[in-house]
């Protein structure tokens, strides 16, 4: 009977899909990163009257570029230049060269390919285009609610066996 509620608990561990479901999710990570990174921009553009321009980039954010006392940063949290999900670099235009925005700020995306903007890179323009990034919600979902129910039974069957100990030992 134990070696049931053993397999009954390695299934229901089993069938959750934890790191699959998470690994589905970085371009919503990305995205976020994006819309720190421009309250960033936004609060540099109300310090110093600018946006950062091309030449200086995103490390503006982090580092004086000589602008003196204006400059009131960092603008963001971290040291490093800011990163996509999937490690690389952000892409960073002012004034714009693909957005109808202030400036292009945009991830190449799950293909790390720089499409200037299109394809399957994510923007603070057009966000995520969702065609590139599926979500796999109906099986996961399931999975998570089958998960459950396998738990539930093994916890049922547990507590059954532990009742039926307890009472021969009483009775004995």
């Amino acid at each position: 009977m134990n070696r049931a509620l053993e397999l009954l608990l390695c299934g229901g561990i089993l069938l959750t899909p934890g790191p699959a479901i998470a690994d589905t999710y970085r371009d919503t990570s990305t995205l976020f990163v994006i819309r720190r990174i421009q309250e960033g921009l936004t609060a540099f553009e109300h310090d110093v009257g600018r946006l950062p321009s091309s030449t200086e980039g995103l490390a503006a954010l982090r580092e004086d570029p000589g602008i003196g006392p204006a400059w009131r940063g960092p603008y963001g949290s971290g040291r490093n230049a800011p990163t996509d999900a999937w490690g690389e670099p952000l892409v960073y235009h002012h004034p714009p060269l693909y957005a109808p925005a202030e400036y292009d700020l945009y991830s190449k995306g799950v293909n790390e390919v720089d499409d200037r903007g299109e394809g399957d890179d994510i923007t603070n323009w057009s966000g995520i285009r969702h065609q590139f990034y599926p979500r796999p919600m109906p099986w996961a979902a399931l999975a998570i609610g089958l998960g459950f129910l396998v738990f539930l039974a093994a916890l049922v069957l547990g507590a059954t066996v532990a009742v039926r100990k307890l009472r021969g030992r009483s009775a004995a």
